[in-house]
């Protein structure tokens, strides 16, 4: 079966999946209104690690898992025994909370693409590689706290076994393991040679139990394909996952192409498969390719890697309730500095989601976020990769006992001009900052330099140091900033530039925080640009008498040597008090009248300007009137 939609993980060969269709459910949204991420607030980022890409490895694709001590635990595609392949066959490693990694084990399988860890009491690790084993369709593995490596299980893919298990592993308390291949299972029908996917059990001795092979959308049964994410287990034996396609043939691509748009499913412990919840892919999202988690109250919460309909086509984060009822928590938009295409999420004490997006943010590196119980979305972090930072990261978030948040990234770091290089960072709490933005003349007459000035103070105190993003009126697109200023002694970037368009230019500032300090987003400056211009006066007669008409002119000209545009009003005064208007044609407006008074009247002319040109005031002109028979 050849599904065209991407995977969420950037890895070469890892690609896959459906879109399609969904269950008729309540779906209740809650959009971003505003383009502009929420400030991000709260979060200071430090590399705790760069992967070089050659024996500590590269390419971590999968998060990491701790222990009670704050050891992280997580896995790389490449690097490690160099020798094999080249470019490695990827590690497990530890890494301790400033940074220092060991490598457990180095891979031998070419290309084996090893998921997230899982940990136990003892401090085993067990995981699942999406290719290699003996039959070249993938394993279920162990390594010890020693860094011995015991291979479980491998995968057949014959007598309906199943192909490329490329999510984690649930563990319960007697040890077995459970999890899903991508592929594999039942292969008639719309699943077709590749087959639709099946979840697994492992026992601690390595014996495998087939629990569900999905069929994909058939006559009798609108069943999930492709589960990608892996399953969760409760304490009655079920298991909760998603399916990356399958569904409802109403999905707006059609069956033909995709297959469907994906499901939430409950696979009980009798074997039993029910479809809780099929997307529809419009604005309930499609795709989910992560798992799920659960709050206390039965609550599920995932996202989606994507939408087919509306402009929020970025995914979405999404609530399934008790009731069957499919909440939208917040929705990415396709071109986003809060994140593009979401992963796996995980769930604080208070109800607050933290995930990552693998594109958007300042240099559509991807995105750390936070998204609230009422559904506002809080960027955390913004990827930078050319500044050492990492990029795209693919794998969730893991939290320590002080609130850290941990993850990795698939590309970045100090060798980030490498396929094969990657970071592990942390997210600290750390004090809020403020950018304030500035301009050194605000309208600026078209042709001359302006400076933008950016301060970023804390109320903690202190002077934060890092960088400045400044961002035109394409902020929203998806488009690289315009410049990127380091921040001087006193908190200031700087930029002076000239060539600024006519009209209004919405210029923002973007502080993307340090080791010490979270990151902040200006609120949006409107620079003015205006063509400067001259008004000329003159009255005829002058002098007039009393009762004779007074043919006053204004001549409005500018420095791009072209007048404002026709029927732009120009006004006559008397001091404050309006004597009459005029429509501009070919730069030239005229107010006649013959109620002017004797004596001398000083008159001026103001053009109110534009959008592109400046109002002007003109010179004064003194007009004489005397009596009749004078």
């Amino acid at each position: 079966m050849n599904n065209p939609v991407q995977h969420r993980s950037l890895i070469p060969g890892m690609r896959g999946l459906a879109a399609g269709t969904a269950l008729t459910m309540t779906i209740l949204l809650a959009l971003a209104a505003s383009v502009l991420p929420a400030q991000a607030q709260g979060y200071a980022e430090t590399v705790l690690h760069s992967f070089s890409g050659g024996t500590d490895g590269g390419l971590p694709d999968a998060g990491v898992v701790l222990d009670a001590q704050g050891n992280m635990y997580g896995t790389t595609a490449a690097g490690g025994n160099l020798a094999c392949g080249g470019n490695g066959c990827g590690t497990v490693f530890m890494m301790d909370s400033t940074g220092n990694e060991t490598v457990l084990y180095s891979f031998t399988g070419d290309f084996v693409v090893p998921s997230g860890l899982v940990l136990d009491a003892e401090g085993n690790l067990y995981g699942t590689t999406a290719n290699g084993g003996t039959y070249g369709f993938g394993t279920v593995f162990k390594v010890d706290a020693a860094g011995i490596e015991t291979t479980l299980y491998n995968f057949t893919g014959a007598n309906g076994d199943g192909i490329t298990p490329t999510g984690g592993l649930a563990l319960d308390g007697e040890g077995n393991l459970y999890g899903t291949t991508r592929e594999g299972g039942n292969r008639s029908g719309q699943c077709g040679g590749d087959g639709c996917g099946m979840v697994f059990r492992i026992d601690a001795k390595g014996n495998e139990t087939i629990l569900y092979r999905f069929v994909g959308i058939t006559p009798d049964k609108a069943d999930g394909l492709e589960p990608n994410g892996g399953v969760l287990l409760d304490a009655q034996g079920n298991l909760y996952g998603t399916t990356a396609g399958g569904g409802n043939s109403g999905c707006p691509d059609g069956v033909v192409t995709y297959g469907g748009c994906g499901t939430v499913f409950k696979l009980d412990a009798a074997g039993n498969e029910t479809v809780l919840y099929a997307f529809a892919g419009g604005a309930d999202g499609a795709n989910p390719f992560a798992g799920l988690v659960r709050d206390a109250q039965d609550n599920f919460y995932g996202t989606t890697s994507t939408t087919y309909s509306g402009v929020a086509t970025g995914g979405t984060v999404f609530k399934f309730d008790t009731t069957g009822k499919l909440t939208v928590l917040h929705s990415f938009p396709a071109m986003a500095w809060d994140g593009v295409g979401p992963g796996g999420l995980v769930l604080d004490a208070q109800g607050n989601l933290y995930g990552t997006t693998i594109r958007g943010g300042i240099l559509s590196s991807g995105t750390a976020f936070k998204v609230d119980s009422t559904g506002k979305e809080t960027v955390l972090h913004s990827f930078a990769t050319a500044a050492g930072d990492g990029s795209a990261p693919n794998g969730g978030l893991a939290f320590d006992a002080q609130g850290n948040l941990y993850g990795t990234t698939q590309g970045g770091g100090t060798s980030h001009n490498s396929n094969f290089a990657g970071t592990v960072f942390k997210l600290k709490p750390a004090p809020a900052t403020t950018t304030t933005l500035t301009s050194s003349r605000n309208p600026l007459m078209y042709g001359n330099a302006l400076t933008f000035s950016a301060t970023v103070t804390s109320p903690a105190g202190g002077t934060p140091t890092g960088k400045v993003y400044f961002y035109d009126s394409n902020f929203d697109s998806g488009t690289a900033p315009m410049f990127v200023i380091a921040l001087n002694r006193s908190g200031v970037a700087r930029f002076k530039t000239a060539g600024w368009p006519l009209g209004s230019n919405t210029v923002t500032a973007i502080y993307v925080g340090d080791s010490n300090y979270s990151s902040s987003i200006s609120v949006p400056f409107v620079q003015v640009v205006e063509v400067a211009t001259t008004v000329a006066l003159a009255s005829s007669p002058n002098p007039s008498v009393y009762g004779q008409s007074v043919t006053f002119t204004a001549e409005v000209g500018s420095t791009l040597r072209r007048p404002p545009p026709d029927g732009e009003t120009v006004t006559f005064m008397k001091g404050k008090t309006i004597l009459g208007t005029g429509s501009l044609s070919g730069g030239t407006a005229t107010f006649i009248t013959s109620t002017l008074k004797v004596g001398t009247t000083a008159v001026t002319a103001v053009y109110g300007g534009d959008g592109d040109f400046a109002g002007k005031k003109s010179n004064v002109i003194k007009q004489v009137v005397e009596k009749a028979g004078q």
